[in-house]
């Protein structure tokens, strides 16, 4: 008898229980309709660096969120103009390293991006010296690439 009084007890308990959590599932549901809610709850989690990591990692983890934040050429192009991706690459030699790598992988398979490219270092005075010191140096080196692209360039010119 005391055996089925608490299993009772238990089962009315277990009710009540996951009735309160279908009334929350409920309530969050609806309190992400309103969109001043949403708002707030958009803001906390922004302004809370703990809750916007955790952000951040669900962002990563999900394909469609990823494809929208890749998608997003303002946001992209913000980060770009801000410094904030030249300060990144900065602290972080193998991203640079990375993104160096796609840039050229680009300019190998789209003559446009790779003459754009080409005019714009050669417009910079200082990437000019950097590239003809390093040209240099591999001449001197014997390095066979750099002496090969040499003897194109004055096969070119002349």
């Amino acid at each position: 008898m005391k055996t089925e009084i608490g299993f009772c007890l238990a089962f009315i308990m277990t009710m009540v229980l996951l009735g309160c959590a279908q009334e929350k599932n409920v309530q969050a549901d609806e309190m992400l309709k309103d969109e001043t809610k949403q708002n707030e709850i958009m803001a906390a989690i922004v302004e809370d660096h703990e809750m916007m990591m955790n952000m951040m990692d669900h962002i990563k983890k999900n394909d469609h969120a990823m494809q929208m934040m890749r998608g997003d050429s303002v946001m992209m192009y913000d980060m770009i103009q801000g410094n904030q991706m030249v300060d990144l690459m900065r602290g972080n030699p193998k991203m640079m390293g990375t993104m160096m790598q796609h840039m050229m992988k680009m300019a190998t398979e789209d003559t446009t991006a790779c003459k754009a490219m080409g005019s714009m270092m050669m417009g910079n005075e200082h990437m000019m010296r950097m590239m003809k010191d390093l040209m240099h140096e591999n001449e001197m080196m014997g390095n066979d690439k750099s002496r090969q692209m040499h003897m194109e360039q004055h096969h070119h010119n002349n």
